[in-house]
């Protein structure tokens, strides 16, 4: 007799998640999935869909999972500067462990995420706005408080932000020394807490920032 289709969804697309997290989009077939979940192939289908729809949920689950929790701790913390300190932490840990780390699900599966469908690649934009506008939050919250320069725009130092995050998510991913993430975290919170350049004036006496 055939595998019977009888598993949790949630437990199913847990572990779709953690295949495509470690393997990335491409390498991970879903064979590979079926397999993982002792089940036929085309119960597999039946019951989470075709590959693209599987990495879809799977993106959400990642996300829901592993990302919300700690942009959301960032944002509720007393001291807004500390919070982010405390986050690309917890980037920079992520970056210099290698057991039981696959890295960034999104980095892992970037080189075709955006050639998935229009659901992913709006998926992973609307989750990158979702960490700067935390970002920005803090940001503004650490102005109020006297923490970070009022003269600097929040919504520059948040695009800031999630570039340095993907540096560091790199550095990880290219295996290179631990202290390089932690170094990147160092000269972020530097530009966070430091004064904006000043401007000086052009040829034509009128301001030109640096």
């Amino acid at each position: 007799m055939g595998r019977k289709l009888a598993f949790d969804r949630n437990e199913a697309l847990q572990k779709a998640m953690e295949s495509f997290w470690e393997n990335g989009y491409e390498a991970t077939s879903m064979r590979a999935l079926a397999d993982a979940l002792g089940l036929h192939l085309g119960s597999v289908y039946n019951a989470l869909g075709n590959k693209e729809k599987v990495f879809e949920e799977a993106l959400r689950l990642n996300i829901d999972t592993h990302v919300l929790p700690r942009l959301e701790a960032m944002e509720n913390a007393k001291n807004p500067v500390a919070g982010i300190h405390e986050f690309l932490t917890n980037i920079a840990k992520d970056c210099t462990r290698t057991e039981n780390m696959p890295g960034c699900f999104i980095l892992n599966s970037m080189q075709g995420i955006t050639n998935i469908n229009d659901d992913v690649t709006g998926l992973v934009r609307n989750h990158i706005s979702r960490m700067e506008e935390s970002f920005i939050i803090c940001i503004e919250k650490a102005q109020a408080q006297g923490g970070i320069d009022q003269k600097w725009s929040p919504e520059k130092l948040g695009a800031f932000l999630i570039s340095t995050i993907f540096a560091m998510r790199i550095l990880g991913k290219l295996g290179l020394p631990g202290d390089s993430a932690l170094a990147v975290r160092d000269c972020a919170m530097q530009t966070l807490l430091a004064p904006p350049p000043e401007k000086h004036s052009n040829e034509n006496g009128s301001k030109k920032a640096v």
